[in-house]
């Protein structure tokens, strides 16, 4: 007696599809959930499957999986937009990344204002023709929301370089003397001291 049996194809990356909407929106401290799954026709393993993100924060990821499916949920402590990476056997899938908002109140924002000190004589005095440092402290987790700005006679130049004491260093450098103003932000608002007026000479 022959039996036949039904030949299953396991499933490729370009058939892999995802749905739910936290790939698309969601709130800071909240749960944004999405699924991953194949065809009912093509074999899908979970465990092939992974996610990645870029944006102002590492997110808290958890898995829940099933022989069918994954229940993917993740939890941004940040606002702004997030690249959401899946990929299947290291393949991405397709749509993939997918861009997410998240908002998030002002009191987010604050909560980690508070958290952020600037020192270094470069908040005050600068040198024309010389590297002039600030240091930004409490950065962990934050770097991504940060930004700064300077205005002034000249236009300095400015680069970041992290340090192994979870601070970051700001160094500028112009080659005009003159008041300067120097805008250090966190997702769109002033931290403490912020702006400062800087004599460079």
């Amino acid at each position: 007696m022959l039996f036949w049996r039904p030949q299953i194809k396991e499933a490729s990356a370009a058939q892999v599809t995802v749905n739910g909407s936290g790939l698309s929106s969601g709130t800071v401290g909240e749960p944004c959930s999405f699924s991953i799954y194949a065809p009912s026709k093509a074999t899908f393993a979970p465990t092939s499957c992974s996610v990645a993100f870029e944006g102002p924060s590492k997110p808290d990821i958890k898995f829940c999986s099933s022989p069918t499916h994954v229940e993917c949920s993740w939890c941004p402590s940040l606002p702004g937009v997030y690249k959401v990476f899946v990929r299947y056997l290291g393949e991405e899938i397709p749509g993939s990344p997918f861009l997410c908002k998240i908002d998030g109140g002002l009191s987010v924002g604050r909560g980690h204002l508070r958290k952020i000190h600037c020192t270094g004589r470069g908040l005050t005095d600068g040198r024309v023709n010389r590297d002039n440092e600030v240091t930004i402290a409490e950065v962990a987790g934050v770097i991504g929301g940060l930004s700064v700005s300077m205005e002034g006679p000249g236009q300095p130049e400015m680069r970041f370089m992290k340090n192994s004491d979870n601070t970051l260093s700001l160094i500028y450098r112009t080659k005009i003397p003159g008041i300067y103003t120097l805008n250090i932000m966190f997702t769109g608002l002033h931290v403490t001291g912020s702006p400062f007026k800087v004599n460079v000479t």
